[in-house]
């Protein structure tokens, strides 16, 4: 038996130093696409050695586990996958196109809408890693109320804890709230629904629009 442990370590040992070689090929890439996205600004270093191990085998647990429980608002965008692979194809250029989809919204679950999405935001944290924030833009025709635009971002404590205090407070801000992402079946984690700012954010909330 050990003998044979032996030869299953020995073969095996190239193909190990493979899949390591490739992986910090990756977070080379990775980092040196952070950097260059973030020239002249200062930003905190990243554990990418967690984003490539750690990451895909909780996505794999979950996927094996296959948990259908609704614990929060469910937010399900379908795009096919050329168009979401187009959206990181030409980094930083890319994330401004808007691609097309469909999307099954929580306040109206009856069927798909149509809807445009892109990724948001200049800064790479929005669009490098793992979970991407994005922003959808809803048909004129098919708005929830007065909503035509949202976005989605990674699930952060402090956005939420200050957007309640601003609303307790009776200040001007936007609507927050936690939900669950789904792109194409596949579960994306806990994100926030941010109200976005536009002239119709002005409009609800009764003041004239002004050019932001």
């Amino acid at each position: 038996m050990k003998k044979i442990f032996k030869e299953i370590s020995i073969y095996s040992l190239p193909f190990i130093g493979l899949i390591t070689m490739l992986v910090f090929i990756n977070i080379i890439k990775k980092d040196f696409t952070f950097a260059h996205s973030l020239h002249s600004t200062s930003k905190a270093s990243y554990n990418w050695l967690h984003e490539f191990t750690i990451i895909p085998m909780n996505k794999f647990l979950i996927k094996l586990k296959n948990d259908q429980r609704e614990y929060l608002s469910q937010i399900k965008l379908y795009a096919s996958h050329s168009k979401i692979h187009s959206l990181t194809d030409d980094l930083p250029n890319s994330t401004k196109i808007w691609q097309t989809g469909k999307i099954i919204h929580d306040t109206d679950k009856t069927g798909l809408k149509d809807v445009q999405f892109r990724l948001r935001g200049d800064n790479p944290s929005n669009w490098l890693f793992e979970k991407k924030s994005f922003r959808i833009k809803l048909k004129k025709s098919e708005m929830n109320g007065r909503k035509r635009y949202y976005n989605y971002l990674p699930f952060e404590p402090r956005i939420l804890i200050s957007n309640r205090l601003a609303k307790k407070l009776n200040l001007l801000a936007p609507q927050v709230r936690p939900v669950e992402f789904i792109l194409n079946e596949e579960k994306k984690g806990l994100y926030l629904e941010v109200e976005h700012f536009n002239e119709n954010f002005l409009r609800r909330n009764r003041f004239m629009p002004v050019n932001f």
